[in-house]
């Protein structure tokens, strides 16, 4: 079989959709070695994120230029894919061409666009919104990470359900235990605390950083805890909510802000916090929690659909919007061994059910569908 994937998104610094993308690639690559697949990429892309080798089809613009990358992906793409003959072509980043000459199989990791465009930066919202409801309906096959998403997507695109395939994504092996010299190595890099509380995701909204700087301030007034607050993520729209609720409640000495961690340190992160906290007000899935999992750290999340469905009962669920509630969880982990074990062990066999093996056979299976349905038409 011949695979094409549009993996345009993969140029910078990876957040959550870029590492997935990333992730089904690699582990391609590896299931599929004997098929070939065709990634097209911006000219800027690092080929060495790459574990082993694949044919590279690169734009002539860099990927930050995003009308272009938009363009492009709406005309020199399908048009490159028809004339590679390919028999399945992967959309992995919410919309597809709209012209689509081989069958095609989207990706769409959150509905947030739709059903929470404010959360959304201007732009992104316009874009998706537009295009994301015709996308999937034009495509053959479309994939999303959770049944909350597929319910999000059935409702507000109107897709019938058969049309839309749930692949849990994977969680990458690298997160586990780590050796203790590189904890240390890291620990110095960062100047990070004996005891401290982390959040990892990009600064935005939805996020929900705010409520847990509340909260955090709420158990300091209480408790007075030794544990610092770390927040790993580099900045985004929207932010200044942040910074601000940091000077009002007087935590400069008290949050510790790293910007951007490199993937190669993101374990040993996970590894070195007593706590994990991630209050979203809106996920379609949530790689830090379950990599903060598979690393053995405990985990306080948001008790929306998608992260009930991916923690299930291996991390304290809570209300997003009361800080009370998170902060009674955050307490109740980092004040009692036993509950803190408990969870520990629990996020460990957790995080194990995710594997991208497991994600890449399954949208395997989908492209061999299409091509046989094609095939039979």
């Amino acid at each position: 079989m011949k695979i094409a994937v549009d993996a345009t998104l993969l140029t910078g610094r990876f957040s959550g959709v870029e590492k997935a993308i990333l992730g089904l690639i690699q582990n391609l690559m590896v299931y599929a070695r004997d098929d070939t697949i065709l990634l097209y990429v911006s000219r800027d892309f690092d080929k060495s994120v790459l574990q082993r080798g694949g044919k590279l089809r690169r734009s002539w613009f860099r990927n930050r230029i995003k009308l272009l990358r938009i363009a492009w992906n709406q005309t020199i793409l399908p048009l490159s894919v028809w004339m590679e003959k390919v028999d399945v072509f992967h959309a992995a980043g919410y919309v597809a061409p709209l012209w689509q000459p081989v069958p095609t199989v989207l990706s769409v990791y959150d509905c947030i666009a739709l059903t929470h465009p404010k959360l959304c930066r201007w732009s992104n919202r316009h874009h998706y919104r537009a295009m994301l409801p015709a996308s999937v309906h034009r495509s053959a096959r479309v994939i999303v990470p959770t049944e909350a998403v597929k319910q999000d997507l059935i409702a507000t695109t109107r897709v019938s359900e058969e049309k839309v395939r749930v692949v849990p994504l994977g969680v990458s092996p690298e997160f586990g235990p780590i050796v203790k010299h590189k904890l240390e190595e890291v620990r110095q890099r960062y100047e990070l605390p004996e005891h401290f509380i982390l959040f990892v995701g990009t600064l935005e909204p939805k996020k929900n950083v705010e409520a847990l700087l509340k909260a955090y301030f709420a158990m300091k007034l209480d408790r007075k805890p030794p544990h610092k607050l770390v927040l790993a993520g580099r900045m985004s729209w929207g932010t200044g909510s942040v910074v601000g609720t940091i000077a009002a409640h007087q935590l400069q000495d008290d949050v510790q802000m790293l910007g951007y961690v490199p993937q190669s340190d993101m374990a040993a992160l996970y590894c070195l916090a007593d706590l994990f906290v991630f209050p979203s007000l809106t996920e379609g899935f949530g790689f830090p929690p379950l990599e903060a999992m598979a690393c053995g750290t405990p985990v306080v999340a948001s008790s929306i659909p998608a992260l009930a469905e991916v923690l299930g009962d291996a991390a304290r669920l809570v209300d997003p919007r009361n800080i009370g509630e998170l902060k009674q969880a955050m307490e109740e982990i980092r004040g009692d061994e036993s509950t803190t074990d408990k969870y520990r062990q629990a996020g460990i066999a957790r995080a194990r059910k995710f594997s991208g093996a497991i994600t890449v056979q399954k949208t395997y299976a989908g492209y061999e569908e299409i091509v046989r349905e094609r095939g039979s038409g």
